[in-house]
C-alpha cells in the first residue's frame, strides 16, 4: 500500500471526510427539527455544539492535505509550480463560486424575495473552503510542501492565524463593505458565519501535515507515520489543555461557536489528527473491504453537503420544524443520512462508468 499511495487517492482520508458527513447531517437535522424545550442542557451541547462544531472543521483540515497531495501529483509530472500554484488557485475559485451558486438558488427556491437578498452574500463553509485553498495555493507554495523538507512556513501560518484572533476581536473591525468585513475580521458580521480568521489556519495545518504523510508514503513508512500523528495529536490536545487552563484575559471574548479562542483550535486539530490516523488504520485493517457508507459519503461529500441541506432546512414540511423531540430527531436524521449513501453511491458509480 504505502509505496503506491503518494501516486493514489488516500481511502482513509474519503472514510474521515464521510464521517464528517455524518456528523454534519446530524448537526444540521437537530438544528432543524429540534423544539426549543430541547435546545438546551448536556445533550444538546454535545450534539449541536462540540460534535456539531467538527464537521466543519474537519473538512478545511482535509481540503489541505487535498491541496498538498495535488501539488506532489504536478510535482511528479513535472509541471511548473507557477501552474501548479494557479491550478490550485482555481480549484479553490471553483468551490467559492460554488458556494454562491448554491447560496443564489436557494433565495430563488425560497422565493426571491428581495428582503432575503443579502442572504445570498453570507459566508459559508464553500466559501470559507474555497478562499482557503486560494490563499493557502499562494502562501504555501509546491516547495513549501514537496516531499523533501518541513513544512514550517504552512505550520507557523497556522498558529498565527489561530493566535491573533482574540486580539482581532477585541480590537474590533474596521470600516468597510459588511460582506467584505464578514470575510476578514471575526465575529464582525453576521453573514460571517465562516471567517477566513481563525478558519483559514486549519486548511493551512492540513496543507503540511498531508505533506509529511506523503513523504512518510513514498519511504514506506506511512505507518509509522500515523503513530507519530496519534503522538502528535496527543500533545496538540495536551497544548489546548495548557492554554485552556490559563484563564488568559484576552480569549474571554472569542468563546462562540463561530470565533474560536486558540485553545479550541489545538483541540479541534488534535481530533483531526487523531481521526484520520483512525481512519487510516481500519482502512489499513481492511475493515472497510467492500461496501463502505462512509467512505462513499466522502467520495461525494460535496452533493450530500448540498442535497442534505435542501432536505434539511428547506424542504422540511413546516409541522417538523422546530416541532421534534431529540429521539424522533434523531430517527429522521439516520433516515436522512441512509438517502445520502444512495446520493453518493449514484454519484460514486456514475463517475466510474464515465
Amino acid at each position: 500500500m504505502a509505496g503506491t499511495v503518494a501516486t493514489q487517492r488516500f481511502g482513509f482520508i474519503d472514510w474521515f471526510r464521510g464521517l464528517a458527513c455524518i456528523l454534519m447531517i446530524q448537526t444540521h437535522a437537530y438544528d432543524s427539527w429540534t423544539k426549543e424545550p430541547y435546545r438546551q442542557g448536556t445533550w444538546w451541547i454535545w450534539a449541536r455544539l462540540k460534535l456539531g462544531g467538527l464537521p466543519a472543521r474537519m473538512f478545511l483540515f482535509l481540503a489541505g492535505v487535498s491541496l498538498a497531495m495535488r501539488f506532489a501529483s504536478d510535482a511528479r509530472k513535472a509541471v511548473p509550480v507557477a501552474d501548479a500554484r494557479r491550478g490550485a488557485f482555481s480549484r479553490g475559485l471553483e468551490v467559492f463560486l460554488i458556494g454562491y451558486g448554491f447560496r443564489i438558488a436557494e433565495w430563488l427556491l425560497g422565493g426571491g424575495k428581495v428582503k432575503d437578498a443579502l442572504s445570498m452574500l453570507k459566508v459559508d463553509v464553500l466559501q470559507c473552503i474555497g478562499l482557503s485553498l486560494m490563499i493557502t495555493a499562494f502562501v504555501a507554495s509546491p516547495r513549501d510542501l514537496d516531499e523533501k523538507r518541513v513544512p514550517w512556513k504552512p505550520l507557523g501560518l497556522a498558529l498565527v492565524v489561530a493566535a491573533i484572533v482574540p486580539t482581532l476581536q477585541k480590537l474590533g473591525a474596521p470600516g468597510g463593505p459588511g460582506p467584505l468585513v464578514a470575510y476578514l475580521w471575526p465575529g464582525a458580521h453576521p453573514l460571517g458565519q465562516f471567517p477566513i480568521l481563525p478558519w483559514l489556519s486549519y486548511t493551512l495545518t492540513g496543507a503540511a501535515v498531508g505533506a509529511l504523510w506523503l513523504r512518510a508514503a513514498k519511504n514506506d513508512k506511512l505507518d509509522a507515520a500515523m503513530g507519530w500523528t496519534v503522538l502528535a495529536g496527543l500533545l496538540v490536545w495536551l497544548c489546548g489543555y495548557g492554554l485552556e487552563k490559563a484563564h488568559l484575559p484576552i480569549f474571554s471574548s472569542t468563546k462562540t461557536v463561530r470565533v474560536e479562542p486558540p485553545f479550541i483550535f489545538f483541540y479541534r486539530t488534535a481530533f483531526c489528527l487523531i481521526g484520520t490516523a483512525a481512519s487510516y488504520l481500519i482502512e489499513r485493517l481492511r475493515l472497510t473491504d467492500g461496501f463502505s457508507p462512509t467512505r462513499l459519503l466522502g467520495q461525494a461529500s460535496l452533493l450530500v453537503y448540498m442535497v442534505h441541506l435542501d432536505i434539511v432546512y428547506n424542504s422540511s414540511p413546516y409541522t417538523i420544524k422546530q416541532k421534534l423531540d431529540p429521539a424522533t430527531a434523531t430517527m429522521l436524521w439516520i433516515v436522512v443520512a441512509i438517502l445520502m449513501v444512495v446520493v453518493a453511491w449514484f454519484r460514486v458509480e456514475g463517475d466510474r462508468k464515465t
